[in-house]
This record gives structure tokens, sequence and C-alpha cells, in this order.
């Protein structure tokens, strides 16, 4: 690339980087004013509420970046135009052909940019700000797992494997365990339902209890318990579509599509990315 080539790139690249500076300064103030209702509860803090507004930048960036280079590519072509840089560029035989392919080299870069952050570098550090954010609210919970959700509560352990809205989970299993930590009961449901006051209404209910040597099945179409745990503390395994990457996102498709579950959220936070 001639000398009059990297200058072109290098100025759109450095006004794209002064609008991101921005943008990005005004989105961490308005995320950290969004958590202003959570500081306090449990062992939550200002200082962690920094740390989730800090680990979650990289995926602002991500949204921003395609609006920060229009803008920056403005400043920056606008800039040139009113010194006649780009005038002196066109007398010196740079073709208009020419100056668009410096610019299309500098919006691959951005591009690159782009992917890097959004498949590598955003999903693990949005995780890891739920994590810290979740589990400083709700620290008396514990939790495992990857895909889907595994969580203790007490005595008893749940499994989500799947997330359908806010409050709404399908693929439910709950082990009971007895004071021993023997285990007391093994139930599987459909579907759960949270409501408000946190009880758990299981629809297509079946329980297989362990009592004196002896297993005793029981099915019910719907059975309601009591549970500690809310819909916010489950969603941090759950599946979520902006918090994942373009390879996670396709596999994850493929999963839905195989058991005949609604991929459209996910198709459209796909090809969303791509675009």
């Amino acid at each position: 690339m001639s000398v009059l080539g990297r200058y072109l790139v290098r100025t759109v690249l450095a006004y794209t980087g002064l609008v991101l500076l921005v943008l990005m300064a005004l989105g961490a103030l308005f995320l950290f004013i969004g958590q202003q209702d959570d500081i306090g509860v449990g062992e939550y803090s200002a200082q962690q509420a920094m740390l989730f507004v800090a680990l979650n930048l990289p995926a602002y960036l991500v949204q921003l970046l395609p609006v920060g280079a229009l803008i920056g590519a403005l400043l920056g072509l606008g800039n040139l135009a009113r010194g006649s840089e780009l005038v002196v560029m066109r007398s010196a035989g740079v073709s208009t052909a020419r100056l668009c392919g410096w610019l299309g080299l500098a919006g691959i870069v951005l591009a690159a940019l782009m992917l890097v952050l959004g498949e590598f570098v955003a999903p693990p550090l949005g995780k890891y700000a739920r994590q810290v954010k979740v589990f400083s609210k709700f620290n008396e919970f514990s939790f495992a797992g990857n895909r889907g959700t595994w969580v203790r509560d007490g005595d008893t352990i749940v499994s989500v494997d799947q997330q359908t809205s806010r409050s709404l989970y399908g693929g439910v299993l709950v082990f009971r365990f007895g004071p021993g930590r023997e285990l007391a009961g093994v139930a599987r449901a459909e579907s759960a339902q949270v409501g408000s006051d946190r009880r758990w209404r299981l629809e297509g209910f079946r329980e297989t209890r362990f009592v004196d040597g002896r297993a005793q099945v029981d099915a019910a179409p719907y059975r309601d318990i009591e549970s500690n745990l809310s819909p916010e503390f489950l969603g941090l395994a759950v599946v979520e579509p902006e918090t994942m990457g373009l390879r996670d996102l396709r596999a994850y498709i493929e999963y839905l599509e195989r058991n005949d579950l609604d991929t459209n959220s996910f198709e459209i936070a796909y090809w969303s990315r791509i675009s």
C-alpha cells in the first residue's frame, strides 16, 4: 500500500477509535447507573458493579462498532475534504476506485476486530460478569454445569435444560437428598413455571421416591414445590443469543433443530451478527 493509502486508512481508524471511545464512555455510564438498584443486595458492591461494567465493555464495543465505523469514516473523510487533501490526492492521479479500495481495507480491519471481539473476547467476559453479579447477590447457592443449569438449594438439586422465557423452563430434573445425603427421590417435569413468590409449578410431573429400600413412583399432571431459586439466578447458565459467538450459535441452532425446538431468536441473532 502506498503512503497515501496508509494515511487514509490510519485517518479513518483514528476517527473511528475516537468515536468509539465517546460511545463506550456513555454506554459504561448508563450501564453503571442501571446497576444502582442491585448494589447492596447480598454482597454486590459498587466495586463489583464497576467490574461488571468493565467486563461488559467488549460486548458493547461489538454492538457499537458498526455505528462507530460509519461516523468515524464520515468524520475522517470530512476532515480530509475540509483540508482539500482529497482534492490533492485526486490531482496526484489517485482514482476514486483506489480511494474506495483503501477505505475497504479499513473496513476489513474493523470487521476483523469485531470478529475477534465477538467470538473470543466478549462472550467469555460477559458470562464471567454475570457470574460475578449473580454469585454476589445470591451467594447462598451453588452452581455447576455448562449447557443448561445445575443449581443446589439446600437438600435439593435442580437441573434445567432450556429456558423459553424469563420464568418458563423445560427439561427439569429435581434430585432430593435425605439428612444423610442419601438420594431420597428423583423427579422429572416437562416444563416448570416460576411464579413471583418463587413457587415452582412442575408440569408433566413424575417422581421416583426411595423408601425403605423400595422405589415408589408418583405421577401427576402438575406439582407445586417451593424453592428459593429465582429466574434471575437460573438465567445465569441458560443460553442467551447475545452472549454467544457465531460457532456456539450455529451449534445450538443445530441442537434445537434436532429436537424440534424453536430456533427463531437464535437464527435472528446468528444472521444479525454476520450482517
